[in-house]
C-alpha cells in the first residue's frame, strides 16, 4: 500500500512538472509572435534583443528607404525589405543563376506584405 502510495505521489508530481514546463514553453512561444503577418514577425523577431534596437534606429532605417507610412513592404527570406516608391503591385524575383529557375518571388499583394506604419508600430512595441 505504502508503495502504490510513492507511485501515485511521484507520477502526480512528474505530471505538475510537465504541465509547468509545457506553460512555460507555451508563454514563450507567445512572446516571439508578435503579429499574424509574416512581415511583421520576421522583421521584429530580427532585431529583439539587439543593443542597437532603438526608436532612433528604426526613424532613421525609415527615413533612409525614403517611404511613407502607406508604403508597402515585405520581407524576403534574408530579412531584407523589398519596397516600390511607384507601384504597391511591384513583384520581385530572385532567380537560381546555375539554372534559371526562380528561387523566391515577393509580391505587395501577398498576405505576408504589410504597410510602413504597421511595421513601425509594431517595432515601437517590441521596444516597450
Amino acid at each position: 500500500m505504502f508503495k502504490k502510495s510513492i507511485l501515485f505521489v511521484g507520477a502526480g508530481a512528474l505530471l505538475v512538472g510537465a504541465l509547468a514546463i509545457y506553460n512555460a514553453e507555451a508563454k514563450g512561444k507567445e512572446k516571439t509572435k508578435i503579429s499574424e503577418n509574416y512581415t511583421i514577425n520576421k522583421v521584429v523577431n530580427s532585431y529583439k534583443g539587439k543593443e542597437y534596437f532603438t526608436k532612433d534606429y528604426v526613424d532613421e532605417m525609415f527615413n533612409a528607404m525614403n517611404v511613407n507610412d502607406d508604403t508597402k513592404v515585405i520581407v524576403d527570406s534574408d530579412g531584407g525589405l523589398f519596397c516600390s516608391l511607384t507601384d504597391s503591385h511591384a513583384i520581385s524575383k530572385t532567380y537560381n543563376t546555375n539554372n534559371g529557375q526562380v528561387v523566391e518571388e515577393l509580391s505587395l499583394d501577398s498576405p505576408r506584405a504589410t504597410t510602413v506604419g504597421e511595421l513601425k508600430e509594431a517595432l515601437y512595441e517590441a521596444l516597450e
